[in-house]
């Protein structure tokens, strides 16, 4: 809990010397799926059109209550959210969403979203087969980072609260959490230094 505390006061700082505002009211959960995948499509579009590439959106995000479901890429596990490159489509255990936006926060459940997200943009950039599988995770969490500071402008999200992607984060290695493994992750300071990275510096950081 020590560790946590100090990156939590270290993101702190952090936040205020990114000029971002302090946390608001959640938004609700229906609406937190359509209007991440907006503001993704949004951010992740400008990028690629300013870096003279074309971007693709994803073919489906598609929630999901069971194990065992088949899909273009692996089966449906609980408490996960994957990318599936094969359908160019995202994945997600609707009832490990809600329980991380209930227990964690708004933006700790966007946080997941988006970091599948990168995931599909390392896919349109060529860079999944390049990436030992913990630094690939690794430079997602740093996309979903670069996402972070986008969202602080009026009219989206309207905070940034690292509080809540801490949280997240410094749970990894919690027993049938598929999502936060250390061992396909990595540890809880290097995906919190990740996503600093990111959201400080934007994507062009996050080729490690």
């Amino acid at each position: 809990m020590g560790r946590y505390r100090l990156l939590l006061g270290l993101g702190l700082l952090f936040i205020s010397s990114l000029g971002m505002q302090q946390a608001s009211a959640d938004m609700l959960y229906d609406q937190l799926v359509p209007k991440t995948r907006q503001w993704l499509d949004d951010y992740w579009g400008q990028y690629f059109a300013q870096n003279g590439q074309t971007y693709m959106t994803a073919e489906g995000v598609h929630p999901y209550t069971r194990e065992g479901i088949k899909t273009s890429c692996a089966p449906t596990a609980l408490n996960n959210a994957f990318y599936c490159r094969t359908s160019n489509s995202i994945y997600y255990d609707d009832n490990f969403l809600r329980k991380v936006y209930s227990e964690e926060g708004d933006y700790a459940a966007v946080s997941i979203l988006a970091h599948e997200w990168g995931h599909l943009v390392q896919s349109q950039l060529g860079l999944l087969d390049n990436q030992l599988l913990v630094y690939r995770e690794l430079q997602a969490d740093c996309f979903s980072g670069a996402f972070a500071q986008h969202l602080n402008q009026p009219g989206k999200l309207e905070v940034f609260d690292f509080e809540e992607v801490a949280k997240l984060r410094f749970s990894a290695g919690k027993k049938n959490i598929r999502w936060t493994d250390t061992s396909v992750h990595g540890t809880p300071t290097q995906r919190i230094t990740a996503f600093e990275d990111g959201a400080r510096f934007g994507p062009g950081a996050c080729y490690y």
